[in-house]
């Protein structure tokens, strides 16, 4: 399984706080770099997003498919 960086926001909260935090994530960083065709391409199919205070500490995650 792959997995990049493509959007972050630093939010500070104090315990027992919570924020909506919204991001986006353009198209070009769901597609892939197609050489025959010396373009990008949008994938398509399931991705999972992750969302958490590091690399390392994930605890949040949604599923989104691609058309």
């Amino acid at each position: 399984m792959s997995r990049k960086l493509v959007q972050f926001d630093r939010v500070q909260l104090q315990p027992g706080e919570s924020r909506t935090v919204h991001l986006t994530v353009a198209a070009r960083d769901l597609s892939s770099w197609s050489a025959s065709g010396q373009t990008w391409v949008l994938g398509t199919g399931t991705r999972t997003v992750y969302a958490g205070d590091s690399a390392t500490d994930l605890p949040l995650s949604a599923t989104v498919t691609l058309r």
